[in-house]
């Protein structure tokens, strides 16, 4: 599979689900797709919470919308293309358990 194969499939998965789960998910803004948040790592090295999914037409991506803190207590939404999760999955908890 090509970047393209991948980036399509992914996008075309994301929209299935959407209209699956229809009113179920928040709207946030135009384009966005609210996920289960956690917590990750950026690129940078800092840490940040994800809350969600958009597309990057600029870039054919698609991106995390993460919420990034600062000294003082400052929230910044923005956006990063990778993210590294911080502690386990939950659904593979889940599994674990069973």
């Amino acid at each position: 599979m090509d970047y393209e194969d991948v980036y399509n499939a992914m996008l075309s998965a994301l929209e299935d689900h959407a209209r699956e789960r229809g009113d179920e998910l928040p709207q946030l803004s135009p384009g966005m797709m609210a996920i289960e948040p956690f917590e990750a790592e950026c690129s940078d090295g800092g840490r940040c919470r994800a809350v969600g999914v958009v597309t990057n037409p600029a870039q054919d991506a698609l991106d995390f919308v993460v919420l990034k803190e600062y000294d003082g207590g400052e929230l910044v939404p923005t956006t990063e293309g990778s993210l590294w999760r911080l502690g386990p999955v939950k659904s593979i908890e889940r599994e674990k358990a069973t």
